[in-house]
């Protein structure tokens, strides 16, 4: 999913900077939710995701675009992106799943964002690079170089987060889907995210509720457990043991043809 295609690998420079390579996806790519913020209308709004060989492959060149000319795509494309940048130009990056608290006051939406390791290999820094000076005048947010805890929480963050807290789970989701069972679909995107599958076309996740108890059982662990064990796997990187034990959600279980 994070694999460049070749001639426009060859165009990173090594020596950018984080600014550098956020311009760059922030002049190919617009939200397919904020298009009335550059005053585009008609254009064909889609939320598939691609592997990004499959999204850039008719791009001759990192030249930025105007709003207009713009490639149309979901928060998890600039994640991809700007991942697949970073590690071009020598940054250790990775693609997170969770709820960023800054589109919608008081909600916590589901959102993508990109970690990376700074040069002197310190703690992972949270980057949304979707929010350009626009975006961010008009969700009145100026930190998306440096995210908070609050300002962005993974999804095992966020379940985590609400143990024993009176905090509902009503305010975690997308639009009017909301709840348990979005933080548990999320929970899993993350989960295969740190483990470079991040979920494309297929990722239906609107099927997820009807699956969620059964695949509950069919695990042998309470969710809460998981999401513990997803914490540490980002913290420590331990993927080989964490897999091992959740082999059956390496693919999501909304994904199935059988109903439970």
């Amino acid at each position: 999913m994070t694999c460049l295609p070749e001639q426009l690998a060859q165009e990173v420079n090594r020596n950018g900077s984080v600014k550098e390579i956020v311009s760059i996806v922030q002049g190919l790519f617009l939200h397919c939710d904020t298009l009335a913020l550059y005053n585009i209308e008609g254009k064909q709004q889609s939320r598939t995701t691609l592997p990004l060989r499959d999204r850039l492959k008719d791009l001759a060149s990192f030249a930025p675009k105007e709003p207009e000319e713009r490639m149309i795509v979901t928060c998890r494309d600039f994640a991809l992106l700007t991942c697949a940048l970073l590690r071009e130009a020598g940054f250790e990056s990775r693609v997170r799943c969770g709820f960023a608290s800054y589109f919608i006051p008081g909600q916590y939406e589901d959102h993508w964002i990109t970690e990376y390791k700074p040069e002197d290999n310190s703690d992972w820094i949270r980057l949304d690079s979707q929010l350009d000076d626009i975006q961010q005048k008009h969700y009145q947010f100026t930190s998306p170089f440096n995210l908070s805890f609050s300002d962005f929480m993974t999804a095992p963050e966020a379940i985590l987060s609400l143990e024993g807290k009176s905090l509902p789970a009503s305010l975690f989701g997308q639009a009017d889907a909301r709840g348990n069972w979005f933080l548990k679909v999320n929970l899993i995107r993350d989960f295969l995210s740190l483990q470079e599958i991040h979920t494309s076309s297929w990722d239906d996740w609107r099927e997820a509720p009807k699956y969620i108890n059964i695949e509950a059982e069919k695990l042998g662990k309470d969710w809460l457990s998981l999401a513990r064990d997803v914490f540490n796997l980002s913290a420590t990187d331990d993927i080989q043991t964490v897999t091992s034990k959740y082999e059956p959600l390496m693919t999501p279980f909304w994904t199935r043809a059988s109903d439970p």
